[in-house]
C-alpha cells in the first residue's frame, strides 16, 4: 500500500504541467486590464485628495484672516493696503489698481501676494498658500522667501495660489475671501490661452511677464463659461473660502452664482466682486 501511494504521488509530480509562455502572456494581459480598470479610479482619488488637501488648506487661511481682523478694527489684510501703519502693505499708489474694463486688457497688480505676507504670524508657513494640485512651488518660510525680492517684481506671486477678495467686509457673509486661482473668463478649451489659465497669471499675459491683476468678475458672470479651467488644479472644479469662514466647493456654474448672490455692495474704485489675482 504505501508502495501504491508513492507510485501515485510520483505520477502526479510527472504530470504537473510546465508555465508557458502562453500562460505569461495570459497573465500579462489580465494584469493589463486590471490596471487599465483602475487607472480612473486611482486618478480620481487623487484629484479628490487634493481637492480635500486644498480645502484644509484654505480652512486655515479663512481662519488666519478672521484671526487678523480680530487684531485690526475687524479689517482684512486687503483693506489696510497703503496705509502708513502697515509699510508692508504700502503698495505703489496706496490702494490696489482699478481693474481693467475686461479682460485681456488687465492691470498689472504685482503686490496680491502681500495680502498673505502681511498675515506671516497667523499663517506660521507659506505652504498653506499654495494649492497642492497647482504647478506653483510652495515657500519655506514668510520672511526669507518672501523678503528676498522687491515688492513689485511680481515674483513673490508665484509662491501664491489663492486670489483674495480685494474688499471683503464682515458685514457681507457670502463674499468671496479667497479661493484658487485658475478661473478662465471662458472655460470652453479651445479659448483658453497658454498654460490653460485664464484670468490668472499664466493666462493672459505670457509666462514669465509681470504676475498679479485685480479682476471684476461681476463683469464676467454675464458672459458664457465663466469659471473654472477644465484642464489645470481641479479640472472644472475649485474651492473657495467665503467671508463666514466656510469653505466651498463649486463648480463652474456654482461660482457664477457664488458671484451673484455674495452681497458685495461695495463701490470703492468702482466695481463689485473685484478678486486679486496672485
Amino acid at each position: 500500500m504505501l508502495r501504491t501511494n508513492r507510485k501515485n504521488r510520483k505520477e502526479e509530480r510527472v504530470t504537473v504541467r510546465a508555465f508557458t509562455a502562453i500562460d505569461l502572456l495570459a497573465t500579462l494581459a489580465v494584469v493589463a486590464v486590471v490596471v487599465a480598470l483602475l487607472t480612473p479610479a486611482l486618478a480620481a482619488n487623487n484629484n479628490r485628495a487634493l481637492r480635500v488637501q486644498c480645502a484644509v488648506n484654505l480652512k486655515q487661511v479663512a481662519l488666519a484672516f478672521h484671526i487678523w481682523e480680530g487684531d485690526n478694527d475687524g479689517l482684512a489684510p486687503q483693506s489696510c493696503a497703503g496705509n502708513s501703519q502697515y509699510p508692508l502693505l504700502a503698495i505703489p499708489g496706496g490702494a490696489w489698481p482699478t481693474p481693467a474694463d475686461a479682460p485681456p486688457a488687465q492691470t498689472n497688480c504685482p503686490d496680491t501676494y502681500l495680502v498673505y505676507a502681511a498675515m506671516s504670524n497667523e499663517l506660521a508657513t507659506p505652504k498653506v498658500v499654495v494649492c497642492p494640485a497647482d504647478d506653483r512651488q510652495a515657500r519655506t518660510n514668510f520672511g526669507s522667501d518672501f523678503g528676498s525680492l522687491k515688492i513689485s517684481t511680481g515674483a513673490h506671486n508665484f509662491g501664491v495660489s489663492y486670489f483674495a477678495g480685494r474688499d471683503a467686509v464682515l458685514a457681507s457673509p457670502r463674499m468671496l475671501l479667497a479661493g484658487d486661482r485658475d478661473i478662465c473668463a471662458d472655460t470652453t478649451a479651445a479659448v483658453i490661452p497658454n498654460n490653460g489659465y485664464g484670468i490668472s497669471s499664466d493666462g493672459f499675459f505670457p509666462p514669465g511677464a509681470i504676475v498679479g491683476f485685480p479682476t471684476n468678475m461681476s463683469g464676467l458672470t454675464g458672459t458664457n463659461h465663466v469659471g473654472w479651467s477644465p484642464v489645470r488644479m481641479h479640472q472644472g472644479f475649485g474651492n473657495v473660502a467665503l467671508l463666514d469662514g466656510s469653505v466651498q466647493q463649486f463648480t463652474s456654474a456654482g461660482l457664477v452664482n457664488a458671484f451673484l448672490h455674495s452681497g458685495d455692495t461695495s463701490t470703492r474704485s468702482g466695481p463689485r466682486n473685484v478678486l486679486l489675482f496672485p
